[in-house]
């Protein structure tokens, strides 16, 4: 139960932490993210291959630099299950 709220308050806080335009473009990013990561988490890609087809993602749907922050608040809030069941239902 305590480990439940702490995930989603963690949640609410990378929220928080999103800038305007991240906040904007976060369904491309993970309309992207649903379509690239699930295979490549198959295929075993490396976290550097994650971490860029993230940094990717994002800088294509902002059209500006990529910050740390960025990669982390994206990475903290998409859940890869999700992904993988909605390209079952395709």
């Amino acid at each position: 139960m305590i480990k439940t709220i702490a995930l989603e308050l963690s949640r609410i806080l990378l929220k928080l932490a999103m800038d305007q335009a991240l906040r904007k473009a976060l369904p491309e990013i993970f309309k992207r993210l649903d379509l690239e990561l699930p295979s490549l988490l198959a295929q075993k890609a490396s976290p550097v291959q994650v971490q860029c087809t993230v940094t990717d993602a994002i800088k294509n749907a902002t059209g500006r630099i990529t910050t740390p922050t960025q990669i982390g608040v994206v990475m903290g809030l998409y859940d890869p299950i999700k992904a993988a069941l909605s390209n079952l239902k395709r």
